[in-house]
């Protein structure tokens, strides 16, 4: 069964204990829902937009019920639809971020966690320009080699291995 969010929109100012956000949940590429949590720290919620999808809906949170438990450290959650929900929602999220990281990455050294990160760049500069040329990768290996000795994690993926090698 195929299980999409759509048409999403996230409000992070409004997110207070969980995700302020509303999109349309499609099953089988069928819009069936209207979702919407409030981030008040409440549920996800879902309403049909057709009331004759009533028996589609029904079908759709059976299935997820049998889907894998959830499990966070010692804690195991049951799977339901809303949980299926919030998880699309987390990996929206997820993808938005990376795509944003990916950016960054383009135009310099990122380094630190993937929801707390910082840039180096260059101006005027990409890091695949400055990969082109020995006078390119020279400034790229000492930042490298300053934001490793200072214990940074470097989330780059467009850096060849080998320059990291040699550092």
């Amino acid at each position: 069964m195929k299980i999409e969010l759509k048409s999403i929109k996230f409000n992070e100012r409004m997110s207070e204990e969980t995700n302020c956000f509303t999109a349309n949940l499609y099953v089988n590429d069928k819009k069936l829902c209207y979702v919407e949590n409030t981030g008040k720290g409440g549920c996800s919620d879902y309403v049909l937009y057709v009331s004759k999808n009533a028996p589609l809906l029904k079908e759709v949170e059976a299935y997820c019920k049998t889907l894998p438990d959830i499990k966070y450290n010692t804690i195991t959650i049951k799977q339901n639809l809303e949980t299926v929900i919030d998880e699309l929602f987390e990996n929206y999220l997820i993808q938005k971020e990376s795509k944003k990281l990916a950016k960054y990455m383009e135009k310099g050294i990122v380094y630190g966690t993937l929801s707390n990160f910082q840039v180096v760049t260059w101006k005027g500069h990409t890091i695949a320009e400055m990969l082109t040329s020995p006078h390119g990768v020279l400034p790229i290996k000492n930042k490298l080699k300053e934001l490793i000795r200072d214990g940074k994690n470097i989330l780059n993926t467009n850096i060849p291995q080998q320059i990291f090698d040699n550092l």
